[in-house]
Protein backbone atom coordinates (compact mmCIF):
# COMPACT_ATOMS: atom_id res chain seq x y z
CA UNK A 1 0.00 0.00 0.00
CA UNK A 2 0.93 3.32 -0.82
CA UNK A 3 0.08 7.19 1.01
CA UNK A 4 1.38 10.67 1.13
CA UNK A 5 2.25 11.89 4.23
CA UNK A 6 0.98 15.87 3.70
CA UNK A 7 2.28 19.05 6.54
CA UNK A 8 1.08 22.44 6.11
CA UNK A 9 2.10 24.99 8.07
CA UNK A 10 2.27 29.17 8.27
CA UNK A 11 5.60 29.92 9.03
CA UNK A 12 7.27 33.42 9.98
CA UNK A 13 10.14 33.77 7.92
CA UNK A 14 9.07 35.40 4.01
CA UNK A 15 9.50 32.40 1.52
CA UNK A 16 12.91 33.33 -0.16
CA UNK A 17 14.27 33.13 3.90
CA UNK A 18 12.25 29.38 3.72
CA UNK A 19 13.22 28.81 0.37
CA UNK A 20 17.22 28.88 1.58
CA UNK A 21 16.61 27.01 4.68
CA UNK A 22 15.61 24.06 1.88
CA UNK A 23 18.36 24.44 -0.11
CA UNK A 24 21.35 26.09 1.15
CA UNK A 25 23.56 23.30 2.51
CA UNK A 26 24.33 25.21 5.46
CA UNK A 27 21.21 25.73 6.31
CA UNK A 28 19.53 22.32 5.50
CA UNK A 29 22.38 21.20 7.87
CA UNK A 30 20.93 22.93 11.11
CA UNK A 31 17.34 21.25 10.54
CA UNK A 32 17.97 17.78 9.00
CA UNK A 33 21.52 16.29 8.17
CA UNK A 34 25.07 17.58 6.22
CA UNK A 35 24.23 17.66 2.58
CA UNK A 36 25.75 19.32 -0.73
CA UNK A 37 22.32 20.01 -1.89
CA UNK A 38 22.32 22.09 -5.38
CA UNK A 39 18.93 23.67 -6.20
CA UNK A 40 19.50 23.34 -9.84
CA UNK A 41 16.90 20.69 -11.89
CA UNK A 42 18.64 17.46 -12.34
CA UNK A 43 21.67 18.20 -9.60
CA UNK A 44 22.02 15.38 -7.42
CA UNK A 45 23.10 15.81 -3.92
CA UNK A 46 23.26 13.15 -0.86
CA UNK A 47 22.13 13.62 2.42
CA UNK A 48 24.58 12.37 5.19
CA UNK A 49 24.27 9.25 6.85
CA UNK A 50 20.92 8.79 9.02
CA UNK A 51 20.93 6.59 11.78
CA UNK A 52 18.41 4.20 10.64
CA UNK A 53 18.81 4.58 6.55
CA UNK A 54 22.34 5.57 6.26
CA UNK A 55 23.30 8.32 3.01
CA UNK A 56 19.87 9.23 0.76
CA UNK A 57 20.89 9.98 -2.77
CA UNK A 58 18.58 12.85 -4.18
CA UNK A 59 17.85 14.51 -7.55
CA UNK A 60 16.50 18.20 -7.51
CA UNK A 61 13.39 17.42 -9.93
CA UNK A 62 11.79 21.03 -9.95
CA UNK A 63 13.81 23.92 -8.37
CA UNK A 64 11.12 27.20 -9.00
CA UNK A 65 12.54 29.42 -6.44
CA UNK A 66 10.81 30.74 -3.80
CA UNK A 67 7.69 28.69 -4.89
CA UNK A 68 8.07 24.86 -5.47
CA UNK A 69 11.29 22.34 -4.73
CA UNK A 70 10.62 19.08 -5.47
CA UNK A 71 12.93 16.03 -4.96
CA UNK A 72 12.76 12.20 -5.53
CA UNK A 73 15.58 11.03 -2.57
CA UNK A 74 16.45 6.97 -2.27
CA UNK A 75 17.95 5.26 1.27
CA UNK A 76 21.72 4.28 0.99
CA UNK A 77 22.68 0.78 0.98
CA UNK A 78 22.12 0.58 4.70
CA UNK A 79 18.35 0.67 4.06
CA UNK A 80 17.27 -3.24 3.01
CA UNK A 81 15.24 -2.66 -0.27
CA UNK A 82 15.60 0.50 -0.87
CA UNK A 83 12.96 2.73 -3.55
CA UNK A 84 12.97 6.39 -4.16
CA UNK A 85 10.25 8.58 -3.19
CA UNK A 86 9.33 11.95 -3.63
CA UNK A 87 9.26 15.60 -2.05
CA UNK A 88 7.57 18.51 -2.99
CA UNK A 89 7.80 21.63 -0.81
CA UNK A 90 5.51 24.56 -2.43
CA UNK A 91 5.65 27.79 -0.74
CA UNK A 92 3.49 30.87 -0.70
CA UNK A 93 3.28 34.25 1.01
CA UNK A 94 0.97 34.31 3.51
CA UNK A 95 -1.57 37.13 5.00
CA UNK A 96 0.91 38.09 7.95
CA UNK A 97 4.00 38.55 5.44
CA UNK A 98 5.69 34.92 6.28
CA UNK A 99 4.88 31.50 4.16
CA UNK A 100 2.39 29.25 3.76
CA UNK A 101 4.22 25.57 3.40
CA UNK A 102 2.95 22.75 1.68
CA UNK A 103 5.47 19.60 2.12
CA UNK A 104 3.97 15.96 0.63
CA UNK A 105 6.00 12.98 0.46
CA UNK A 106 4.92 10.77 -1.58
CA UNK A 107 5.71 6.96 -2.90
CA UNK A 108 6.04 5.37 0.95
CA UNK A 109 4.75 1.73 1.68
CA UNK A 110 2.39 1.77 4.63
CA UNK A 111 3.83 -1.40 6.78
CA UNK A 112 1.82 -2.28 9.43
CA UNK A 113 3.17 -4.85 12.19
CA UNK A 114 -0.05 -6.46 14.36
CA UNK A 115 0.46 -9.51 16.66
CA UNK A 116 -1.20 -12.69 15.13
CA UNK A 117 -3.96 -12.61 18.00
CA UNK A 118 -5.14 -9.76 15.85
CA UNK A 119 -5.08 -6.95 19.05
CA UNK A 120 -4.33 -3.69 17.57
CA UNK A 121 -1.73 -2.85 15.58
CA UNK A 122 1.57 -2.74 17.32
CA UNK A 123 3.84 -0.08 14.89
CA UNK A 124 3.25 1.63 11.84
CA UNK A 125 5.94 2.50 9.33
CA UNK A 126 6.46 4.44 6.39
CA UNK A 127 9.26 2.90 4.14
CA UNK A 128 10.03 4.30 0.55
CA UNK A 129 7.84 2.73 -1.93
Amino acid sequence: MSEDIIVETDLDAPPEKVWRALTEPQFLATWLAANDVTPQEGARFSIAAMPETGPVECEVLEADRPHEFRVRWRGGEATPGARSSEVAFTLAPNAVGGTFLRVVHSGLRILTIAPANDAQPVMTMRMAA
